[in-house]
């Protein structure tokens, strides 16, 4: 089982002029996308507030948060940034992948657009493409169905903080 990388292009959101092109590994199971803070520096990318981060050893630490331009697979879009320090992976985050509407295919360990998902209550287009049902509705998910809900959107050999 291999890696997923992605060039990315981080923008300062206040001066388009300043950017650069870095190579992020995707990591699933981080929700920020860290960047080191020396590159977010010298784009002048200042921290917007600090969050707190628990490690893969359990530990927690603080990081400065702030938010940046990302220029992804020919898109670009604002997202959430964490300042990385020395010996933090730079790496690309969920929340970034969801930004973009992408996900990593697991055969090809590349980004690709994801199905997005959309909650509706009755009426209105979504039933012209909605599949009839199989059998009645319930009000409530049995814990088997969370299970495989959950199975369904957590990577088993990623750590995430859903606990999974």
């Amino acid at each position: 089982m291999g890696f997923t990388h992605a060039r990315v292009g981080i923008i300062n959101p206040e001066d388009r002029t300043k950017s650069v092109e870095i190579e992020l590994l995707v990591d699933t199971g981080s929700l920020y996308t860290i960047v080191p803070k020396s590159v977010l520096g010298s784009l002048g990318v200042e921290p917007l507030g600090s969050r707190r981060f628990k490690t893969a050893d359990g530990r927690l630490i603080e990081r400065g948060v702030g938010e940046v331009l990302t220029s992804l697979l020919g898109d670009r879009r604002h997202t959430p940034v964490a300042f990385g320090e020395e010996g933090d992976a730079s790496v690309l985050g969920t929340t970034a992948l969801e930004i973009f509407g992408l996900e990593v295919d697991p055969t090809t360990r590349r980004l690709r657009p994801a199905t997005l998902l959309l909650l509706t209550f009755g009426g209105g287009p979504a039933r012209a493409t909605r599949r009839p049902r199989t059998r009645k509705p319930s009000p409530h998910y049995t814990t088997g169905e969370l299970n495989r809900l959950i199975d369904g959107l957590c990577h088993p050999l990623f750590i995430h903080q859903c606990g999974c």
